[in-house]
């Protein structure tokens, strides 16, 4: 398998995991779970397209994720094992996007005006 493959078939399983995290949210039915789920929908967006603000959305997602599950007065998780669960999802999914980022995302246009900063005069 060579490595653009790989990682395009990472992208996708990345989409994948995110969109279920959005799904779950969702389906809690709160005000704050469907503001992550919609969240979620504009990061898999992103994934999917691969646009560099995509992985950098998703990653901030998943950390913010993390920090719920780190916050000892948070009640949004329903017992320690979804906590942990979850907890491990988004570190993965922070490193995840760090990975996919440099590997897939869309390098930004160089404007031609610009000179470049490469070529010494």
């Amino acid at each position: 398998m060579n490595r653009k493959l790989f990682f395009t078939l990472l992208n996708y399983a990345y989409a994948l995991m995110i969109a279920a995290g959005g799904g779950y949210w969702l389906y809690t039915g709160d005000t704050f779970g469907i503001v992550m789920g919609l969240a979620a929908g504009a990061c898999v967006v992103g994934i999917l397209k691969q646009w560099r603000w995509g992985y950098f959305i998703t990653g901030a997602w998943c950390f913010g994720l993390l920090k719920l599950g780190l916050d000892k007065f948070s009640e949004v998780y329903s017992g320690p094992s979804v906590k942990h669960l979850f907890m491990g999802a988004a570190l993965l999914g922070i490193v995840l996007a760090v990975v996919l980022h440099e590997a897939l995302a869309k390098p930004k246009a160089k404007a031609a005006s610009e000179p470049d900063q490469d070529i010494p005069n």
